[in-house]
């Protein structure tokens, strides 16, 4: 009697695909936690600085996308929206070093697209909260699919202590003689806290189209 053996292949963390390289993220148990700024310090040819600024290859001109599309968010303030997008709600990180010629025209040298796990048919929802002693963010996400329609609410929320600490020593000479030293050191800590709202409808035709509008609010300081 043969019994059934099936094999699941699994993919790769990371995909060259020709014209875009493919960090599948939701694969990395790295990413069960944090933002999606920590997922893109993860992603290949990415870099992110301690201050949250983000490079593609060393240059920062880039544009960053939601599932292939803009987003009015990221346009207006990408460090502090990027905070509000949970690790966990993404499925991979596409990153275009040769973007077309729309994007050329607007000057960015490269595209990073966020690809979000898709939606389940029906009602479903959320709520996912991380905590530390430097960083704090709550996620809340409802969504609604039909067979025609689709319905999403997000609301995200993070809050940020950044630390620093520095230290200055300085010694003074007359003629070749010490005369005197000065020792400081200082303590910062600087807090960041955001806030955002995205809700979104899609209409779909048909596999090959999506008809939609979405809404998106940020406020942070």
């Amino acid at each position: 009697m043969l019994n059934e053996v099936v094999v699941v292949g699994a993919k790769a963390l990371v995909q060259n695909k020709g014209d875009k390289l493919v960090y599948n993220a939701k694969a990395d148990i790295g990413n069960k936690s944090g933002s999606a700024t920590d997922v893109l310090r993860n992603t290949p040819m990415v870099t992110v600085d301690a201050g949250g600024e983000i490079k593609l290859r060393g240059n920062g001109n880039i544009k960053v996308l939601i599932n292939g599309l803009p987003s009015n968010i990221m346009a207006k303030n990408l460090k502090e929206a990027l905070k509000t997008i949970p690790a966990g709600t993404i499925e991979s990180i596409e990153v275009i070093t040769t973007p077309s010629a729309k994007y050329e025209a607007e000057g960015a040298a490269g595209i990073i697209n966020i690809i979000t796990k898709k939606k389940i048919k029906g009602t479903n929802g959320s709520v996912d909260l991380s905590g530390g002693n430097l960083e704090q963010s709550g996620n809340l996400e409802l969504n609604m699919a039909k067979e025609k329609f689709d319905y999403s609410l997000s609301l995200n929320t993070s809050r940020e202590n950044e630390r620093s600490i520095s230290e200055l020593k300085r010694t003074s000479f007359l003629n070749g003689t010490e005369t005197g030293n000065l020792l400081q050191n200082a303590k910062a800590t600087q807090r960041f806290t955001g806030s955002g709202l995205d809700f979104s409808a899609n209409y779909l035709p048909d596999s090959t189209q999506k008809i939609g509008t979405s809404i998106s609010y940020w406020k942070g300081s």
